[in-house]
């Protein structure tokens, strides 16, 4: 008498059926398709090129893919600090003092949650910045700027500052009157300046270091802040 309700039936089941399959396919296209570690290096890319917010984005795909990827962690604790998210960033490196597989990565991660303390705490760390554009010559230097920067975890609160970046506008302005004495009114980017925890800058470089030479750089930035005496 009721001809057509098993084959509704049947087609109920065939669309339940397939619906978790549409929407796998559906997530996989929205996010591309990429592997974990696909997605974590493209993060690490965008991190070293200071693109902190595309970083973020690709570091947290991830991580949802892999959640014990460590390296993908790792970045998306300091990619929080750059966004100046810091409770975000503790998680990160509370997760690394937890799951991390080595003692040295454990110890690492306690480290970047000490320095994270001293900085939400207002007790500011010396700072090494680097002024960059979105120039060919000024992007090949950033890498090697953040793998040399990446020894002194803990030492040092590293920025990395695009001049173009309208944001950044209140800040390049305190720096302008400075290097425009330093360098006669003429400087241009990469620029490295060595600011002491009192906020005084000591020293910059203007130009694409070669790592021998950043390293020097920074180890007579540190022999000098060796040399401060505290206020009494």
């Amino acid at each position: 008498m009721f001809p057509s309700r098993p084959r509704l039936m049947t087609l109920r089941r065939v669309t339940v059926a397939i619906l978790p399959a549409i929407s796998f396919a559906l997530l996989m296209s929205a996010c591309g398709g990429k592997s974990a570690l696909e997605l974590r290096r493209l993060g690490v890319d965008a991190y070293n090129d200071a693109n902190y917010a595309e970083a973020a984005r690709f570091l947290e795909d991830a991580i949802m893919r892999d959640q014990k990827d460590e390296i993908a962690h790792k970045y998306m604790g300091l990619t929080n600090e750059r966004l100046k998210q810091f409770p975000q960033a503790r998680e990160q490196y509370e997760w690394l003092v937890k799951n991390a597989e080595t003692e040295s990565s454990r110890k690492e991660a306690k480290e970047d949650i000490e320095r994270l303390g001293a900085l939400c705490n207002g007790k500011p760390l010396p700072r090494i910045i680097l002024l960059s554009t979105d120039c060919d010559h000024s992007k090949s230097f950033d890498p090697l700027f953040m793998k040399v920067c990446s020894d002194y975890k803990g030492k040092f609160d590293v920025q990395v500052l695009d001049v173009q970046n309208s944001e950044n506008k209140d800040l390049m302005e305190s720096y302008v009157q400075y290097l425009n004495d330093r360098f006669a009114d003429s400087w241009t980017v990469p620029m490295c300046m060595y600011q002491c925890k009192h906020g005084v800058i000591k020293t910059a470089e203007m130009g694409a270091q070669t790592e021998e030479d950043l390293r020097d750089s920074i180890k007579e930035f540190m022999a000098e802040l060796d040399k401060e005496v505290e206020p009494g």
